[in-house]
């Protein structure tokens, strides 16, 4: 019976060990309806490949609709070509992306200048709400057609390091045990 609570604890820890966190994320229930008063949004899904597999992702904003999205698991990164951001006094952009595609601590720039987001995560998806005032892109000197760029510290199909050493190490313990067992048993 020992040897069966033992198996136990040591799944309980591997099952602990394999679920990744959200590095500085809001555990949010839903995706935000933010309304933007009278300004309209705009919104369209974008398909992407990654892999073997697509990826919806669904972009809305107050100006014009970023174009041409690219992902980069070697960067572990998603851009966007965006046009007309100092035309109006800002743009707001929300970008839903499915946490299967990038994750972890998300980092937003524009023109290659980081800009302030807000990120709220679901089981499925991270919305990313990115306001730009038009006085930061006049301030940066950021072109009114640029590129946006959204980077994660994680991207597919990446396993967690932290998971394969739990499981790895949980394997080791239970041949370990099996052994001893086994031995134990030859003895008497």
């Amino acid at each position: 019976m020992k040897q069966t609570g033992t198996i136990s604890v040591i799944l309980t820890i591997i099952t602990i060990v394999s679920i990744s966190p959200a590095f500085a994320q809001s555990s949010m229930s839903g995706m935000s309806n933010q309304s933007m008063g009278s300004m309209a949004m705009g919104q369209m899904s974008y398909d992407v490949m990654a892999g073997e597999k697509h990826f919806n992702m669904t972009i809305s904003s107050t100006g014009k609709l970023p174009a041409n999205p690219r992902f980069s698991e070697e960067q572990k990164s998603i851009s966007f070509d965006v046009s007309g951001i100092s035309s109006q006094d800002f743009v707001h952009y929300e970008v839903a992306i499915p946490t299967d595609l990038l994750s972890g601590n998300l980092t937003v720039s524009l023109g290659g200048i980081p800009v302030k987001a807000i990120s709220e995560m679901n089981s499925s998806f991270t919305a990313i709400h990115i306001t730009v005032p038009s006085s930061f892109v006049k301030s940066n000197n950021i072109p009114d057609s640029t590129t946006l760029v959204i980077t994660g510290t994680q991207a597919i199909p990446e396993f967690p390091i932290g998971s394969s050493i739990a499981v790895a190490t949980a394997f080791s313990a239970l041949v370990i045990m099996v052994g001893r067992n086994k031995f134990k048993h030859r003895l008497h």
